[in-house]
């Protein structure tokens, strides 16, 4: 979640290292009202932090200053960042994103071709035949449905972002 948060800010405020303070600002401040958050799952949890990074966005945009009080509170060390942290951020940005759209892509399709191409690809990758034997199948017809969500997931509107994601 961090990435994610760390990528917002970036393109909110264009610079890398205003964007990792922001971010240390908004899980430092998270960690020290930890107590006060009453949600359940980890969707609330993450709405959570997500309204904390919005308002940390939003206080410096009207002051043109990070706030480190959190950071202080909890006695954190503003980060400075490398460039190696800076790519290591960005790859795991590509990651997720890529992720999030192969799971929603997949989510569109038939059942039994996201069961083979779950098993094949996103898994403990098997061969077609142990796909098979656990899906009461045989081999051609396991390669059949994986062919077919294949084909599908290239379709995709997104299947071109997938592609720029992963070559980036």
């Amino acid at each position: 979640m961090a990435a994610t948060v760390f990528a917002y800010l970036l393109r909110e405020v264009k610079d890398e290292q205003t964007a990792l303070d922001l971010t240390a600002e908004t899980f430092a401040t998270a960690w020290a009202k930890r107590d006060d958050f009453r949600g359940a799952s980890d969707g609330e949890a993450k709405s959570w932090v997500w309204s904390i990074a919005y308002s940390c966005i939003g206080q410096f945009h009207r002051t043109k200053r990070v706030d480190a009080a959190a950071c202080e509170r909890v006695g954190w060390e503003r980060p400075i960042a490398t460039e190696d942290d800076l790519l290591e951020l960005e790859m795991l940005e590509i990651v997720v994103a890529t992720q999030q759209h192969l799971a929603a892509a997949l989510g569109g399709l038939p059942s039994d071709q996201q069961q083979v191409l779950r098993m094949r690809f996103c898994e403990e990758p098997l061969p077609f035949e142990e796909i098979a034997a656990r899906l009461g199948v045989t081999s051609i017809t396991a390669r059949k449905r994986a062919s077919r969500g294949l084909v599908a997931l290239r379709q995709d509107p997104h299947s071109h972002e997938i592609r720029a994601l992963r070559q980036t």
